[in-house]
């Protein structure tokens, strides 16, 4: 019997740290099935151990029609293969709301094996999150359709800001168990996922309200402070801007959301996937919803800080 887990939160709120320290732990025969917005899956480098069972669905979310024949193939795959656990990390721009309707799908097309849903896990960015609420569905979304919530990045606020964080949670999904954590660490152990029924809805993830992603790729090494500056300058058209850089002659992750630039130096779990990482370097997904606009501005931008030096990819 596999247990399948789904991971939901907004960009940046720690899905994928939160999902590195559990395969930790997890039992040896655990599969990942990762969904990126991106064209090129950065998440599911960065959590690949030996041994395991991966899957990754790029550019668009999983409960979109672009993805979801995908998504419920992919969960199949992962059942039949007569896992212990599964863990899905969906898209931070991911609403889950008819996962119901995809479980139900997984157990029509099971030719053998079966699997028990353990529930479904929202992390919530503790300091971003009262700016994000009412700006995207997704979110709201995200809660309402949650077994447990867990606050990250609690260090960053105070006690006040986290029982106002809780107290919202709290009225958009009172059954739901919430806990508070930093650098998305739990013990897992004690933890349990207590399930209970979720009414399914339409999903809004639907081709026509699909983001934009692009690709911005760099033809040479640049100088940390002018990335970073040229990063302040996009971040304000972009939901989320994430890749890999040379920088100093070494390879650096590039995480940027909320207008909060993160850069620090990668290191691969399995050095089996360094061809495949070193493919990707050199190249930055940037997330809008704003078309047009956002790809004029990110052109702009791209030949004040970084003149003729890059390639930009729709």
């Amino acid at each position: 019997m596999t247990t399948i887990y789904l991971i939901t939160g907004f960009l940046g709120a720690g899905k994928t740290t939160f999902l590195k320290e559990r395969l930790l732990h997890a039992p040896v025969r655990t599969g990942v099935l990762v969904n990126d917005f991106g064209k090129v899956n950065f998440d599911g480098l960065q959590i690949k151990r030996q041994g395991m069972d991966l899957i990754e669905l790029s550019n668009g979310s999983i409960f979109c029609s672009c993805l979801k024949d995908n998504f419920i193939e992919g969960l199949v795959e992962l059942v039949e293969r007569s896992l212990d656990e599964v863990y899905i990390e969906s898209s931070g721009l991911a609403d889950p709301s008819d996962m119901g309707k995809v479980l139900d799908s997984v157990r029509l097309r099971l030719t053998r094996g079966d699997f028990a849903f353990g529930g479904a896990i929202c992390l919530v960015d503790a300091l971003f999150f009262p700016k994000v609420l009412p700006k995207m569905v997704a979110v709201e979304r995200q809660l309402r359709h949650s077994h447990l919530v867990v606050i990250n990045k609690c260090d960053l606020v105070s006690e006040d800001q986290l029982a106002q964080v809780e107290q919202t949670i709290a009225s958009l999904n009172p059954q739901a168990k919430i806990l508070r954590t930093t650098y998305g660490q739990i013990d897992w152990d004690s933890m349990k996922v207590e399930i209970f029924a979720i009414a399914d809805e339409e999903t809004t993830n639907r081709i026509e309200t699909r983001n934009k992603n692009l690709v911005l790729q760099l033809v040479y090494e640049p100088d940390e402070a002018v990335l970073r500056a040229f990063l302040s300058a996009i971040g304000s058209h972009f939901f989320r801007v994430k890749g890999l850089v040379r920088l100093g002659g070494q390879i650096q992750k590039v995480d940027q959301v909320n207008n909060q630039v993160q850069i620090e130096p990668y290191h691969l779990e399995n050095s089996d996937d360094q061809p495949a990482a070193l493919q990707e370097v050199d190249r930055l997904v940037c997330l809008t919803s704003q078309g047009l606009e956002s790809i004029s501005h990110l052109a702009r931008m791209a030949d004040q800080y970084l003149p003729g030096h890059f390639k930009l990819e729709m």
